[in-house]
């Protein structure tokens, strides 16, 4: 089978059209994939130097996570073949997504979060504040119910299912935030 009749086959799954992730995956496939290792490369002669060295070619060109979505999406598709019967294994499976340094250096000075209140519509301006204040995640924060606010003692409580690494965490609110929500 060839890789673009694999790639083919992959994207006709009923299952692999309905998640969320399949326009993506698409233009993985058509813009990257399909381009880089050839449509009439056999699915089985694709190695785990190959794609390897394709990524590297990508981590000149964008971010990390880029790389590793593109690779977790491409080992996807070997894994589906494997799973459907049309390949005996993954030769994939052995490449190893990069960890990935998720720090943020650019912080908002006072001045530029005002004028970006300015210019947003009202509705956002209470989840900019939040995340302004509070460093919180976007999921995170727009995950956020009341159970989780404690106003008594002025901090959003977050147990580890609400966040991202599974550590749970209370976050402090200031007075301007705590005025906020209060008006919420």
């Amino acid at each position: 089978m060839t890789f673009k009749a694999l790639t083919d086959a992959y994207l006709a799954d009923k299952k692999i059209q309905r998640q969320a992730l399949y326009k993506c995956k698409k233009s993985w496939i058509e813009n990257r994939f399909v381009p880089s290792f050839g449509a009439r490369t056999f699915a089985e002669a694709l190695t785990s130097d190959k794609v390897e060295a394709c990524l590297e070619g990508r981590r000149q060109e964008v971010a990390l996570a880029t790389v590793n979505r593109e690779l977790a999406g491409i080992k996807h598709i070997f894994s589906w073949a494997v799973q459907k019967g049309q390949m005996d294994r993954n030769p994939l499976q052995h490449l190893k997504q990069e960890r990935e340094d998720n720090v943020r250096d650019e912080i908002l000075e006072p001045a530029q979060f005002d004028a970006l209140q300015q210019q947003c519509p009202s509705y956002l301006r209470p989840i900019n504040l939040v995340a302004y204040q509070t460093g919180m995640r976007r999921g995170e924060i727009l995950g956020l119910t009341w159970d989780k606010v404690d106003e008594k003692k002025g901090f959003i409580r977050l147990s580890a299912e609400d966040t991202k690494t599974d550590e749970g965490r209370s976050i402090p609110l200031s007075p301007e935030l705590r005025a906020t929500l209060a008006e919420l």
